[in-house]
């Protein structure tokens, strides 16, 4: 019986016990399901306050330390270039995370005997995975952010170069980061979606009752580039014209600023911050909502929304979305199609789109029906773990066959 292939996927965040919901769920989901296609997966994600190697959902997460204990929070609470930009001091952690981290996968490679590395957000943790180059096949997946990075440091990108080109497969998250891709490097990739379990059977779209409190919803992280300012602008500007509620989950730097903004414009009555919350809560809030709306920007640092997975939650749960024609958000929305894009930073746009899906139940009800068939088609988790599947067999066959024709030069 032929042994099953083993990836080691590198990573800089992963959910630190069965309650840390939100970090990367689609991630957690795909390593799943891979295991359901028999491979066998381990993950080496950074140590969070000393926290060691560990089983996460029953997934082999081994955790590099990095530095003292209490200040090993580089990562996971926000990403690490936000850490940076708000504490510039945790900018003297990077070099020992770096070397940490490269030490983590030499042992990994050396005694698990991996047969594929897959790197996940290669900027920085390709240097990471170094020593993993030449010795096995590497799979370098962008997810958009990185490159953005990647642009404010071009110091590293000579070296960071050398090793997109001796990479056996790139991936991109959407066709906007694979663009990305190609005008960084002029290197092809593949596409593969970050996606969501989906329901067998699609659920009843029930258009909300003139009479009842419509609530709009938006799920994410509270920073600039998820664009939340606009959306209470837009709720503003709605003012009494519809009877709405904006639920608000998530937490993150940007939540005083938000509040403050909600109070301004004299809304507190319309939007509500959750904070983070429970697993079964949020689906629960997907399911109660009438609306979803990701209103997703560039931020100050030319980054933005790569793929935009809160979209395919909502439309999961049968529910209408409006999303922004940034980053990757229009491989899911198809404009009048599967829900309704409007430019960046428009609240005006926003206010109108919302009034437009909630006052025409005809298109409230298609938008909800061909957006959930759309993206189960296209985006769920079994689909893409086989794509994944198939893709790393590529990757480790042609790595093979230019390792053969190195010998044989």
């Amino acid at each position: 019986m032929e042994e099953a292939l083993k990836i080691l996927h590198i990573v800089t965040m992963f959910p630190r016990s069965e309650t840390d919901f939100g970090i990367a769920p689609w991630l957690l989901s795909y390593i799943k399901e891979l295991e359901n296609l028999g491979l066998g997966n381990i993950v080496l994600a950074p140590s969070y306050k000393g926290l060691g190697a560990h089983r996460v959902f029953d997934v082999d997460v081994r955790r590099f330390r990095y530095f003292i204990k209490r200040f090993e929070r580089l990562t996971h609470e926000e990403n690490a270039p936000a850490r940076i930009r708000r504490k510039p001091v945790y900018s003297f952690e990077l070099p020992f995370f770096l070397l940490c981290g490269y030490n983590g996968v030499k042992k990994i490679i050396e005694k698990d005997k991996p047969d594929l590395v897959h790197i996940h957000w290669p900027f920085p943790m390709v240097f990471v995975g170094a020593s993993a180059f030449g010795k096995l096949p590497v799979v370098l997946k962008f997810y958009s952010a990185e490159l953005a990075l990647l642009r404010k440091f071009r110091i590293f990108k000579p070296a960071f170069s050398y090793y997109v080109k001796k990479s056996s497969l790139l991936l991109a998250n959407s066709s906007f980061t694979q663009k990305l891709i190609i005008d960084e490097f002029g290197c092809p990739s593949e596409i593969l979606y970050d996606g969501y379990f989906f329901p067998e059977n699609p659920p009843e779209v029930v258009f909300p009752e003139p009479s009842k409190r419509k609530e709009i919803l938006f799920v994410g992280r509270l920073v600039e580039r998820k664009g939340i300012e606009y959306l209470i602008k837009a709720v503003a500007m709605i003012g009494d014209k519809l009877d709405i509620q904006l639920k608000i989950i998530g937490d993150g730097p940007e939540l005083s600023d938000l509040q403050i903004l909600t109070k301004d414009l004299s809304v507190e009555s319309r939007v509500v911050f959750c904070g983070r919350i429970p697993d079964d809560e949020r689906n629960r809030a997907y399911k109660e909502c009438d609306l979803f709306v990701l209103p997703a920007c560039y931020d100050r640092h030319g980054d933005t929304e790569g793929l935009g997975t809160v979209l395919l939650e909502a439309l999961s749960a049968g529910k209408p979305v409006i999303g922004t024609n940034v980053g990757g958000i229009p491989d899911i929305i198809k404009d009048n199609q599967t829900g309704l894009l409007v430019p960046e930073k428009n609240p005006e746009a926003l206010a109108n789109a919302i009034e437009k899906i909630l006052s025409n139940r005809e298109l409230y009800i298609k938008l909800a029906r061909t957006g959930f068939e759309y993206t189960k088609n296209n985006f769920s988790i079994p689909a893409i773990a086989k794509l994944g599947k198939e893709l790393y067999i590529k990757a480790i066959s042609n790595w093979k066959r230019n390792r053969n024709d190195t010998i044989n030069r």
